[in-house]
Order: C-alpha cells, then structure tokens, then sequence
C-alpha cells in the first residue's frame, strides 16, 4: 500500500492536480496540512532519495553514467580491478570522457598503507588516465560519494572503484541539484 501511495505521489502532475484543487477548494486545509511537515517530509523522501542495495547501485549507477553529459565525480578511497575492470566501470567512465564528461575519481594516495595490492592499484590508476579520467590523490578519507551532473549524488558505504562482491554496503540515490551543491560544497570544505 505504502509503495503504491509513494509511486503515485511521484509523479508530478498528481501532485500538481492535488496542489491545484487544495488551492481553488480548500487553500486552509492544504496549508494545515503543509504545516504538518510529515507530509512534505514523505513526499520529499519518496520523490528524491532512493535506497539502494549493492546490485541496484551498480545497475542504477551505470544507467545515469550513460545519461551524464557535463560531469562525473567519485569519491572512493580505494580502486581495484575487480571493480574497476572486471565490472566494467572503466569501460563506462571511458565512454563519458569520449562524450566530452569531464570525469573526476579521487582515491587515496598510492603509498597509503592500507593498499594491500600495490601492483593492482597502480595498474588501475594508469588505466584511468590513459582513459582520460583525471585522478586526484588524497591523504586519508574514507568518503564514498558520487555525483553526476551535479542532478544526481550517491552517498553511502559502498566503495564504487573497489567494493567487494557480496558486501551489504548499500547508497542512498539523492535526485536533487541543490541538495548536490550542498554535499559537494561540505565535501570540499573537509577534503584536502
């Protein structure tokens, strides 16, 4: 029932007929009830934030890679080819550089101690560059956060260059551009 209520509250010209006759029949009682906030706080959360497991992130992850067309950027600390190769990530970063993306992955630096596969790592690095992905190098973070045409951000605990198959890690899918500019804004103010 819930997901049927959400799926309706969705879609935009519902909610613009709602709006419109609360406003010609009833202005008090729509005011009443934006006055509640729990109805604008569910409208909010059904509309623009999506909960995602491992294999929805990927899957919904690739579709909006394909959609981008100004720029991507990718907080992960780590980068391994398991992900990286064998998943196909580089092949979908590399096809948004050859649309003109500009594409962005910061990942901790290559003598971080925590990298337990140096070899993998920097073979991973060079395959991003060549790719025409600029790679930043950071001092410790642990930040897992991605953004696309500053629309669309993912925050969560997965490790989109190096997550392990099989991990519960899951993100939060976040459709609001300011919403976007204010995460991006808060991640640049406490990394370096």
């Amino acid at each position: 029932m819930f997901r049927r209520v959400r799926d309706i509250l969705r879609d935009p010209q519902v909610l613009d007929r709602i709006v419109g006759t609360f406003m010609k029949s009833s202005p008090e009682v729509l005011v009443s009830i934006l006055r509640r906030r729990k109805v604008l706080k569910f409208i909010y959360a059904s509309v623009l934030i999506e909960f995602l497991n491992a294999e929805g992130f990927y899957k919904d992850f690739f579709k909006e890679l394909g959609n981008a067309n100004r720029e991507v950027i990718i907080y992960s600390p780590f980068v391994h080819s398991n992900r990286l190769l064998k998943l196909g990530v580089l092949n979908a970063l590399r096809r948004c550089v050859l649309r003109g993306v500009s594409v962005n992955v910061y990942i901790r630096r290559r003598d971080d101690r925590s990298i337990f596969n140096r070899s993998d790592y920097e073979h991973c690095i060079k395959e991003m560059k060549q790719a025409g992905i600029k790679v930043h190098e950071l001092a410790e973070f642990h930040a897992k956060i991605v953004a696309i045409d500053r629309r669309i951000t993912y925050v969560g605990g997965i490790n989109v260059l190096s997550h392990k198959e099989g991990s519960p890690d899951c993100m939060l899918k976040i459709k609001d551009p300011d919403l976007t500019d204010v995460l991006l804004s808060k991640i640049y103010e406490h990394l370096p």
